[in-house]
């Protein structure tokens, strides 16, 4: 089965904004760069919390390709629809789950993070078609809940929200 425009697009873009996030990791003198107006994380901090939900939504993808519809009831919410749909997250509108709030214990491991989410995102392509046509489902804590191809989407989504913000403050 040939994979949808919409997902391989969607891949395309979050395998793109990895090797970008990894790029900037390895300045480090911008990864100390905070400016508390715009937000009160270090572009460090953003960068290992991109890094840190990445790799939590792969596990999600996984999740939702072991569950069967019938044992993974729900739908995405409202909120979660238009973000899906808009492609944006609302500025300033929800905090971080603990396990994805950055830990910050060296820049090195913010570069080992992003480089193993990278490499969990790689390894997602050879199972994109089996995304594409799963049903099963998993919780997101905000937005409801996805199928697998709808958590692919949300990477792209979620890391343009951060990149934005370190885009922002790199340049303020």
């Amino acid at each position: 089965m040939a994979i949808s425009s919409a997902l391989r697009a969607a891949y395309d873009r979050a395998l793109t904004q990895s090797n970008a996030n990894l790029a900037l990791a390895a300045d480090d003198a911008l990864l100390t760069k905070k400016v508390d107006r715009i937000s009160h994380w270090t572009v460090a901090q953003h960068l290992e919390h991109i890094a840190l939900v990445n790799l939590g939504i792969i596990t999600r993808v996984h999740e939702a390709l072991k569950t069967t519809p019938e044992n993974s009831s729900g739908r995405v919410s409202l909120l979660g629809c238009v973000v899906l749909w808009t492609g944006t997250i609302p500025r300033g509108r929800g905090k971080a789950p603990v396990p994805t709030m950055p830990q910050l214990t060296s820049f090195e491991d913010v570069r080992k993070k992003l480089t193993a989410a990278r490499e969990t995102l790689v390894a997602l392509e050879a199972q994109l078609p089996e995304v594409q046509t799963a049903r099963g489902r998993s919780p997101h804590p905000a937005l409801g809940m996805f199928t697998a191809a709808h958590w692919v989407r949300f990477i792209p989504i979620h890391t343009h929200h951060h990149d934005k913000i370190v885009h922002e403050i790199r340049h303020a």
